[in-house]
């Protein structure tokens, strides 16, 4: 077990920014629950293991290369107010577009981190292993996201595109969401062949310009007084009654 230098706690706090996170073409993450889903769904992507505890992990060492450092070094390199005892580093993975017959989820702008966890993990409580972002979504690799997905980061394929031009070129349905549409509870035959669902900006919606190329749209009936619905909390609801259609 090797023990952690000035140098590497500098290359460390470098990954808490994005240019450094795509420019060395690595993530990480935090946490024994974090560690466990790496070592079960992506220890083929494992980098390295820092740790505080010096003797839970000494099984571990034949198959990853482990870091030992002290709680004040874990204190630097972690972004957490309370820092756990696992510091991991993993490639960034390069994912698959969602092949033909797989539903997938399409985020158009999302921006916080919070949600865009959140949506992750709710796809992945429904099967739904393929998303598919604009360009301007927050990055999935960004800590905050990390965090929010408990996990399911590692059983998710993300990738980012020009939204406008994948979705023309798709040849099947893609429905949006709009509050004027047809509630998607009277919306079953629309559910049962889109293999498509965009999910839109928190305070802007779906994009004028993907709404005019888009198969069709689906809304989530209001009986209150709320303005909105948050964006994770609405994946959620059309998640439930599309992704088991």
């Amino acid at each position: 077990m090797k023990t952690l230098t000035q140098d590497r706690i500098k290359w460390l706090k470098s990954l808490h920014i994005k240019k450094f996170r795509n420019a060395e073409s690595c993530y990480y993450v935090e946490g024994k629950k974090m560690l466990e889903e790496a070592i079960e769904y992506a220890a083929e992507e494992i980098q390295f293991i820092i740790t505080t505890q010096e003797s839970s992990i000494i099984e571990l060492q034949e198959t990853f290369q482990i870091y030992y450092c002290t709680e004040k070094q874990m204190r630097q390199v972690s972004e957490l107010k309370t820092p756990s005892a696992y510091f991991v580093v993993l490639r960034q993975r390069k994912c698959e577009l969602p092949p033909k017959g797989k539903k997938f989820l399409v985020l158009d702008g999302i921006q916080d981190p919070g949600n865009f966890g959140t949506i992750i993990r709710t796809c992945d409580w429904f099967g739904v292993e393929h998303i598919v972002c604009s360009k301007d979504t927050v990055e999935q690799y960004n800590p905050k996201v990390i965090q929010a997905t408990m996990g399911s980061i590692f059983r998710t394929h993300i990738n980012y595109v020009e939204l406008e031009d994948f979705i023309q070129k798709s040849d099947v349905k893609i429905t949006g969401t709009d509050t004027k549409a047809t509630s998607l509870f009277d919306a079953r035959e629309i559910l049962q062949e889109t293999m498509g669902l965009v999910i839109g900006n928190e305070g802007n919606g779906i994009r004028p310009v993907l709404r005019k190329i888009i198969s069709s749209e689906i809304s989530i009936p209001k009986i209150g007084n709320a303005e909105s619905l948050n964006a994770a909390v609405s994946a959620g609801i059309i998640l439930s009654n599309w992704a088991v259609k």
